[in-house]
């Protein structure tokens, strides 16, 4: 009977020790291009209003799952410096839009088998949960600046979605993580009560994916 304990014991022990193999920690620093979409009340774009996108910056933990040498499950904890600068001549305006957003990806990774000494290459799909944490707004009519960094104007939570490509490079200390990410926002970001504009904001980047795995 102390036997068949002990040998159950051992088969738990080592069905716990395989099912962290898959998991890998590490950390992420990007630089990200971010540009927004801006709607009229009706949902269509706003006439005579350009936007040129901004540069920022996104960092913080990664987290990886791989279930399979093939497919895993790709998150983490994100901190997203993102926004646009948007600017109507009919209106002698400017508007300067930063806003700082916690993210939490949830996305599908597909690995393809060992292509050279270590290296990978990946793809990754799926959604992320965007917290708005604080913004900075400038705005310009008749060169007159206006400043506001109140984050009631912004919705609370809203969602993205992800997909990128890449190269994973394994080493005996860990792994290097590189690739290109597009993240596209699918929901209004703008509280039109306290904001005092009508209509609807999306905030989508491009990032340049840093990351290391421990």
């Amino acid at each position: 009977m102390r036997k068949i304990a002990l040998t159950l014991c051992l088969m738990c022990l080592s069905v716990g020790l395989f099912a962290q193999e898959g998991f890998k920690i590490g950390l992420r620093f990007s630089p990200i291009f971010s540009f927004g979409t801006v709607l009229d009340s009706t949902k269509k774009d706003v006439a005579g209003f350009d936007k040129s996108p901004k540069i920022g910056l996104s960092y913080g933990l990664l987290i990886n799952y791989g279930f399979t040498e093939n497919y895993g499950i790709h998150t983490g904890i994100h901190v997203v410096n993102k926004g646009y600068r948007g600017t109507d001549a009919t209106l002698d305006s400017t508007v300067n839009l930063r806003v700082t957003t916690l993210e939490v990806p949830i996305a599908l990774k597909l690995r393809s088998p060992e292509i050279g000494s270590g290296i990978h290459i990946k793809g990754l799909f799926g959604v992320s949960a965007d917290i708005n944490l604080a913004m900075k707004k400038l705005t310009t009519i008749n060169s007159v600046e206006t400043e506001s960094r109140e984050s009631n104007e912004l919705i609370p939570v809203s969602a993205s979605f992800i997909f990128g490509t890449g190269v994973e490079w394994e080493f005996d200390f860990g792994m290097i993580d590189f690739g290109v990410s597009y993240h596209q926002g699918l929901t209004n970001v703008n509280r039109k009560k306290n904001s005092g504009y009508n209509g609807f904001i999306r905030l989508n980047y491009v990032a340049i994916d840093l990351g290391y795995y421990f």
